[in-house]
């Protein structure tokens, strides 16, 4: 079990490198996959969410790795702090609406669970 403070700054470690994610080319070229010709009442861009097919301003689009950061079948607490830069500078991504990206997280919540249980 990792102490507390070790914890801590872990998760701070984590947040940091998410936070770095988002000034990335590679952030940039995912979200602009989905960028539609249509804009939006005020003039700005729209993102058609491949999932639900619904138009959205930038600020309710998000990006998701796939595969998850952190495997199913581990804790993120089990990775090098190289493995999570990669996982999450060099995995391949999505973007989606926050709603679809909530609901395929909680799905691969439920999938990560299923495989710690059986591991």
């Amino acid at each position: 079990m990792i102490d507390k403070p070790t914890k801590k700054r872990r998760l701070s470690f984590l947040t940091q490198i998410r936070r770095a994610f988002i000034f990335t080319q590679k952030y940039t070229d995912t979200v602009d996959k989905i960028k539609s010709k249509s804009k939006g009442p005020r003039g700005g861009s729209l993102y058609l969410c491949p999932i639900c097919k619904i138009l959205h301003p930038k600020s309710k689009i998000e990006v998701d790795h796939n595969p998850p950061v952190t495997p199913f079948d581990k804790y993120q607490y089990d990775l090098s702090e190289e493995e999570v830069i990669n996982n999450i500078m060099y995995n391949d991504c999505q973007a989606l609406c926050k709603d679809c990206h909530k609901t395929k997280s909680a799905s691969d919540m439920i999938l990560r669970r299923a495989a710690k249980k059986n591991k």
